[in-house]
């Protein structure tokens, strides 16, 4: 059964208009390793 992971960025800018591209493009390249904790 495949798992299919979803993540939620939000960014906050003012007046930041020149780097927005470079923003998400650097949240785009992020990964992470999904690791789940099961407590019993």
């Amino acid at each position: 059964m495949a798992v299919i992971t979803l993540v939620s960025v939000v960014m906050i800018t003012y007046n930041h208009e020149s780097y927005i591209k470079q923003a998400i493009e650097g949240v785009l390249m992020q990964h992470f390793n999904l690791i789940i904790y099961k407590f019993e």
